[in-house]
């Protein structure tokens, strides 16, 4: 988690399935 591109990615990421859990529950 040291490179701020891969940080940047799991953030999106986990936003994406954050928003994609609130949506479908």
């Amino acid at each position: 988690m040291t490179d701020p591109e891969e940080a940047k990615k799991f953030v999106e990421l986990t936003n994406v399935d954050a928003l994609a859990i609130s949506i479908g529950t």
